[in-house]
């Protein structure tokens, strides 16, 4: 005769062996590209940079002019900025500076088509320029 105790404690256990692959399972996160960059200039490069917009904020609605309105309203000097211009964000992801005739990898996030700002130690730059490194995964600065 089989033990009804020990059946419902090896159904148990059975159902938590096979649960326990599915939470052992990472979430995914999104693959993030990373590019050679290769320094064929005279002097190290000191940083390269992502370039983001960032978007521009709604504006506000217009203050009623209506009499019965809020006396606040009566006082507002000036409005939404009607010509904003959205603002950018730089990022280094450059953790150490590339020498000349080296190479390093640069981790650009999970975008591969990204707008990118180059310095060098002399002052010398290369100015933000869009660039798409869906396919070719290098970045050769002459």
């Amino acid at each position: 005769m089989v033990n009804l105790k020990k059946l419902s404690g090896l159904v148990a256990a059975a159902v938590l062996m096979c649960g326990m692959p599915a939470l052992a399972k990472a979430p995914k996160k999104p693959n993030d590209y990373v590019i050679t960059v290769t320094n064929n200039t005279g002097s190290p490069v000191t940083a390269v940079s992502l370039v983001e917009t960032l978007p521009v904020p709604a504006a506000a609605p217009a203050p009623s002019t209506d009499w019965w309105a809020a006396p606040m309203t009566w006082l507002s000097f000036g409005g939404p900025d009607k010509d904003a211009k959205p603002a950018t964000r730089t990022v280094n992801v450059l953790k150490k500076s590339i020498e000349p005739k080296k190479s390093a990898s640069v981790s650009l996030g999970a975008s591969c088509k990204v707008v990118i700002a180059v310095s060098f130690e002399d002052g010398s730059s290369i100015d933000p320029s869009e660039q798409n490194f869906c396919k070719d995964k290098k970045l050769t600065l002459n």
